[in-house]
C-alpha cells in the first residue's frame, strides 16, 4: 500500500496517495508531487501531458535516485521543456490549505519556499501489508514489516513460503512477485526454479519511456568489474525519427575481458518492450556477438540495440568512432 508522510497536513482533503489520485473523476488545474521516484515521475508525465501545471519535490540530489545518473538527467531534462518543475534536496515541512488550493511548504538550501497547486500527490514509496497477517502465536522473521525469506522463497518457518512485495529485498514490481512465487511452487516440490530473480528489469512509463537491467556503468566500477559501454543516441534511428523529437538513447555495458553484458539502460520509444531482449541475454551471459549475429529488421526501434552493441566495441557503422 502507499507509504503515508508523518507531515502538518497530510490528512488535509485533496492531499492524496497514487490509488486516490487515479481514482479521481477530475483533472486538477494543478498539483503538487512530493516524491520524484518511478511512481511520483510517471505521474508527472501523465499530468503534464494531460495539461496539469505539475511541481515535483524530491528530498534526493535528482529524480529516480537509483536509477543510472544519466537517465535521470536525461528525463529531467525533457519534462521541465515539458513545463514540469522541480525542487531537489528539498524537505517537505507540511501541507497548509490555502484559497486556492494546498501548498506545500518545503525547505531547499537552508531556505523555506512554498510550492502550490490544486491537489498533492504523495508518492515516498509502499508499505507491505503485513500487520495481523498471522494468527495469535505465529510469526516468521521479517525485517523493517517485510518477510525474510531464502532464495527459495522459504521462510524462517520450514515449509511455509513467501512471494512478492512483501518479501524483504524483492523489487516491488508485478513481474518480480509472479517470477518469485513461480519459484516459490516449484521450490516446494523440489524442482528447479526457472527464473532468475537476479535479473529483474526496471520499467518508467513516462514519455520517452525508461527501461533498466543489471549494472550501470558506475555501479560495475563500484564492485570493481572493468567494464566498457557503447550508446547509441536514437536520433539517428529511423524510426525514432518517426516516432518522436525527444531526445532518446540506448547504453549497453558488458564486462571488458569476457565482452558479456552486465548492464542496459534505455530511454527512447518501446523502451519497456526491448528490455526484455536484453534480460534474456543478460541471464543467459550472452556477449555482443551473441546479440549482434541475429539481423534486426528495419526500421525498428530495436536496430538502436545492435548500433549500442558495435560502439561499446568499437564497431559502430553509424557513429562516430571512439576516441581511443
Amino acid at each position: 500500500r502507499p507509504a503515508k508522510l508523518p507531515i502538518e497536513g497530510a490528512d488535509l482533503p485533496n492531499v492524496m496517495t497514487s490509488d486516490e489520485l487515479l481514482e479521481s473523476d477530475s483533472l486538477p488545474e494543478s498539483i503538487v508531487i512530493i516524491g520524484g521516484g518511478v511512481i511520483g515521475i510517471e505521474m508527472a508525465s501523465l499530468f503534464s501531458a494531460l495539461g496539469s501545471r505539475v511541481t515535483v519535490i524530491e528530498a534526493a540530489g535528482r529524480i529516480l535516485p537509483p536509477f543510472d545518473v544519466e537517465l535521470s538527467r536525461s528525463l529531467s531534462a525533457s519534462l521541465k521543456k515539458k513545463g514540469v518543475t522541480f525542487a531537489t534536496d528539498a524537505l517537505v515541512k507540511r501541507i497548509e490549505k490555502t484559497d486556492g488550493g494546498l501548498a506545500c511548504v518545503y525547505e531547499e538550501k537552508g531556505e523555506e519556499k512554498r510550492a502550490e497547486g490544486k491537489r498533492v500527490l504523495v508518492s515516498v514509496g509502499r508499505k507491505p501489508n503485513t500487520e495481523d497477517l498471522f494468527a495469535d502465536g505465529f510469526s516468521v522473521k521479517t525485517e523493517r514489516g517485510y518477510i525474510v525469506a531464502d532464495e527459495n522463497g522459504e521462510t524462517s518457518v520450514k515449509g511455509v513460503y513467501a512471494a512478492g512485495d512483501v518479501v524483504f529485498g524483492l523489487p516491488q514490481l508485478a513481474h518480480a512477485a509472479s517470477a518469485s512465487a513461480t519459484n516459490a511452487v516449484h521450490s516446494m516440490h523440489g524442482e528447479t526454479k526457472p527464473y532468475d530473480i537476479g535479473v529483474i528489469p526496471s520499467c518508467v512509463y513516462t514519455s520517452p519511456e525508461i527501461a533498466c537491467v543489471g549494472l550501470s556503468e558506475k555501479e560495475a566500477a563500484e564492485k570493481g568489474i572493468a567494464a566498457v559501454s557503447g550508446k547509441f543516441i536514437m536520433s539517428a534511428n529511423a524510426r525514432t525519427l518517426i516516432a518522436t523529437d525527444e531526445r532518446c538513447f540506448i547504453k549497453l555495458v558488458f564486462e571488458s575481458e569476457t565482452r558479456r553484458l552486465i548492464g542496459a539502460q534505455l530511454m527512447c520509444e518501446r523502451a519497456t518492450d526491448m528490455i526484455g531482449e536484453l534480460a534474456t541475454a543478460l541471464a543467459s551471459g550472452l556477449g555482443d556477438k551473441e546479440l549482434l549475429r541475429a539481423v534486426k529488421a528495419h526500421p525498428t526501434f530495436s536496430e538502436g540495440i545492435a548500433e549500442a552493441a558495435e560502439d561499446a566495441f568499437g564497431g559502430a557503422l553509424h557513429a562516430a568512432p571512439k576516441r581511443r
